[in-house]
């Protein structure tokens, strides 16, 4: 598969701006790529669409008087893992879990 184009996010505002962009096309096709670790070709790319990519969206953060991690899509589960390890606190998850596919997420964690 290839992308007509690619539209690197560095944060979530510049994800809102592309699809915000993409609204007024109803034809137009896009995904959005986390890490990109999926094997099923059609889940993280588009063929003559709109790639936005999360690559540069990577790591985690944690705050114990909640004990809630904030974790980005964008890296692979070594990402979480070393971060979170910071606070002594471990990371259960699957392989391909659908959770890595959204912008962020509050994951309650337990020490």
């Amino acid at each position: 598969m290839k992308p007509a184009c690619v539209v690197v996010a560095e944060d979530a505002k510049d994800v809102s701006t592309a699809l915000i962009d993409l609204k007024g096309h109803n034809d137009a096709k896009f995904a959005i790529k986390s890490s990109g670790h999926d094997p099923n070709p059609s889940h993280s790319s588009t063929d003559g669409g709109v790639l936005i990519s999360l690559n540069r969206r990577k790591g985690a953060t944690y705050d114990p008087a909640t004990k809630l991690a904030k974790v980005t899509p964008g890296g692979s589960w070594s990402d979480p893992i070393g971060d979170m390890q910071k606070h002594g606190v471990d990371v259960v998850g699957g392989r391909l879990g659908l959770w890595f596919h959204y912008l962020s997420i509050l994951v309650e964690v337990t020490r």
